[in-house]
């Protein structure tokens, strides 16, 4: 799994030490920049920080 956002330009956003996010024009839009994150709940986690990944399937 890619850690790193495309076109990260730093050092330290290459090694995924930092994330930034750059707003697209005047629109709520953001573009990552170094490590990715996910969103969970109101706060942005860094994929570094993931302990454990399950995918959880719910039958119709």
């Amino acid at each position: 799994m890619p850690l790193t956002y495309i076109d990260s330009s730093t050092d330290a956003q290459k090694l995924a030490k930092e994330t930034d996010w750059i707003q697209l024009g005047a629109s709520e839009l953001f573009v990552g920049s170094g490590q990715k994150c996910w969103l969970v709940g109101d706060k942005a986690v860094p994929i570094f920080e993931l302990n454990q990944l399950s995918e959880i399937t719910e039958l119709a």
